[in-house]
């Protein structure tokens, strides 16, 4: 039997606190959840032609002959930002996650990666839970279940690594005491792990 960490927002990185007690999880359910419909709406703001090699083009805007065909007065949409490169690396990071899932388990990765998949301009989910269900035939109920159970799986595979000594939770935490962290305190010296990787912040 799998015990689940207590729900929390920070801790240490690896090992026992001073009380004796297991770290808090750095990643928690809701966290997790949300760094995948981020990176969901990092992937739909990729710019992407298709998959051929795209034309000529120009980045001048469009002439606007008549002031009816002004901005707001025809049916073009609004283009999101494209991502920095730090979001791709975090879209990369959170979409790295759906491999800590059993390998059985095909259908919460599908649901998982569906689910991810969130508007970058209303943040609104391209897929509702109703709307999964009738791609495969499944209970809008199941889905929810099953989404839960997958991120559930994923918090506990990154707690496992967390209370392992991986080498993100390490850095995380160096991250986290750095000079530029609202958690660290003036006067206290850098980790001494700074500066030794990259990687993403937990947000």
């Amino acid at each position: 039997m799998t015990v689940m960490p207590p729900k929390g927002r920070a801790g240490p990185a690896a090992g026992l606190s001073l009380a004796g007690l297991p770290p808090e999880p750095i990643y928690d359910t809701e966290v997790v959840e949300l760094r995948l419909e981020d990176a969901g709406a990092a992937l739909l703001a990729l710019p992407s032609r298709g998959c051929l090699p795209a034309g000529y083009r120009s980045n001048w805007p469009d002439v606007v002959a008549d002031a009816a065909e002004a901005y707001g007065y025809g049916e073009g949409g609004v283009r999101p930002p494209v991502p920095s490169a730090r979001r791709v690396t975090q879209m990369d990071e959170a979409f790295g996650w759906i491999r800590l899932l059993p390998r059985d388990r095909i259908n919460h990765r599908r649901i998982l990666l569906l689910r991810a998949l969130t508007s970058p301009v209303t943040g609104r989910h391209r897929h509702s839970w109703r709307s999964i269900g009738e791609m495969f035939g499944w209970d809008y109920r199941a889905v929810q279940r099953w989404h839960a159970q997958g991120i559930g799986w994923i918090v506990q595979a990154l707690y496992a690594q967390q209370l392992g000594g991986a080498d993100w939770a390490r850095l995380w935490r160096a991250e986290r005491e750095g000079p530029d962290s609202l958690a660290r305190h003036a006067g206290d010296a850098p980790h001494a792990d700074l500066g030794k990787g990259i990687r993403t912040t937990r947000w």
